[in-house]
């Protein structure tokens, strides 16, 4: 996908790299719980879950000693064996959401030679979107992402993330940042540790 940024169409491509701030800690119960009955787990199971991030609380240390307890409202608790499970189901919410977007305006996908259509990837919490420079298509996304946010609990990090446009879109660059509220970055950029550029071939990482 990467090699194809600079391809020559109307709307030139474009690359989203977002961050998302303290992902584990901002993930909102009730909208976990909607995801996962919406996936067609059972109410039983659904109970327990609830039971499992909610029933418990915490303090606050000053001066060496406690002083009360308190419930949160959202959060995954670093350490318990069935958080990362939990977190991905949530996180699974983002890339369906970006799928349905994407399927509904077909002019918002990044353009190949071999018409592929990949709207993203994402991981856990690492999300890259693959789409395009047209201004309808960027409004429509953020509102997206913002919905997301409000509903989910999750927030993007947006002195973190970044845009990397494909060549004719190095014109429009302060329109797509005043629409993102990201800064345009250059490539190579790393996604899952490993770095992705158009200009350089995967042999090459392979012997660095």
């Amino acid at each position: 996908m990467i090699h194809h940024l600079d391809l020559r169409y109307k709307n030139s491509n474009l690359v989203i790299k977002l961050d998302m701030s303290k992902a584990y800690d901002r993930v909102n119960w009730n909208f976990l719980l909607l995801i996962m009955e919406k996936m067609g787990f059972p109410s039983r199971f659904l109970s327990l879950i609830k039971h499992a991030i909610q029933d418990y609380w915490f303090t606050v240390l000053v001066n060496g000693e406690t002083t009360g307890f308190f419930k949160s409202t959202r959060g995954l608790r670093q350490g318990d064996p069935i958080s990362p499970a939990l977190f991905i189901i949530a996180a699974e919410a983002l890339s369906k959401g970006i799928d349905h977007l994407f399927n509904g305006n077909a002019d918002m996908y990044f353009q190949t030679k071999c018409e592929v259509k990949i709207s993203h990837l994402s991981y856990a919490d690492d999300v890259i979107i693959f789409t395009n420079c047209k201004e309808a298509g960027l409004i429509r996304l953020m509102n997206f992402l913002r919905k997301f946010e409000e509903q989910s609990g999750q927030q993007i990090n947006q002195a973190k993330s970044a845009f990397i446009p494909g060549r004719k879109g190095n014109l429009i660059a302060n329109k797509i940042k005043n629409i993102t509220g990201f800064s345009m970055k250059a490539l190579p950029i790393t996604y899952l540790g490993a770095p992705l550029d158009k200009a350089t071939r995967g042999k090459y990482f392979m012997r660095t």
